[in-house]
This record gives C-alpha cells, structure tokens and sequence, in this order.
C-alpha cells in the first residue's frame, strides 16, 4: 500500500491491484500516516486495487473509534461490483464511528472528503 499526503490535503492510501489487506497491514500504514502528517488529522482517500481482498479482522478494527486516530473521515474509491457488495456489509453489519462512504468516481469521493478538512491551509 502507498500512502502519501496530496496537495489537497487528503491523505491517499493505493492499494495494489490482487492484494490481500490484513490487519497488520492497515496498521502499518496507520503508522505511516501519522509519520506523514506529524500526527494531525486529515480526511483519508482510499483506492482499492482490482481484485483486492480484505479480511473481516480488518473490517472489524477500521470500524472502531480508535483505530486510526489520525483520520477525519474515510472515503473509499471502489473498482469492482464485489467491492460494493463488501461496502454494504460493512456499513450494515460494521457501523464504522467514523463518516465512511463508498464510491466508483475519485471527483465524487474527493468531493465528499473536502468538507472534513480542517485548518490545513485549505
């Protein structure tokens, strides 16, 4: 996974096309988003590779308040129908704390996540 703060100042997180996303990977990047952003807060953008897979531990933690203190809210950009079906389960069943939406266009997402900036020379 890449992660890197944009001019925009939303962090992107890329996920490699066929991954498999455990939970020691998320919070490895986590940490790295901390490392990233001295420890401030910013709206995360997550784009998911063709043919991603994600374990149901990780859905699990990214759900809970303390998870990733780091993040406003998260946005995440989907590629594929099973994507969207994930999405649904985890917004039914995983009731994340934080604002989490799912999308197949970036304008949109990117759109959404604007608002959550805060006072990071937006």
């Amino acid at each position: 996974m890449d992660v890197s703060l944009r001019s925009d100042h939303l962090v992107q997180i890329v996920v490699e096309p066929g991954a498999l996303v455990t939970l020691s990977n998320v919070k490895a990047q986590i940490e790295a988003i901390g490392q990233l952003n001295n420890g401030q807060r910013y709206p995360v953008l997550i784009i998911s590779g063709k043919d991603t897979t994600v374990q149901t531990d990780v859905m699990n933690y990214v759900a809970q308040k303390n998870s990733n203190p780091f993040a406003l809210a998260e946005g995440y950009l989907l590629t594929s129908i099973s994507h969207k079906l994930l999405a649904n389960f985890y917004l039914k069943f995983n009731h994340p704390v934080r604002p989490t939406r799912f999308f197949t266009n970036e304008q949109d997402v990117v759109q959404w996540l604007y608002p959550f900036r805060t006072n990071q020379g937006n």
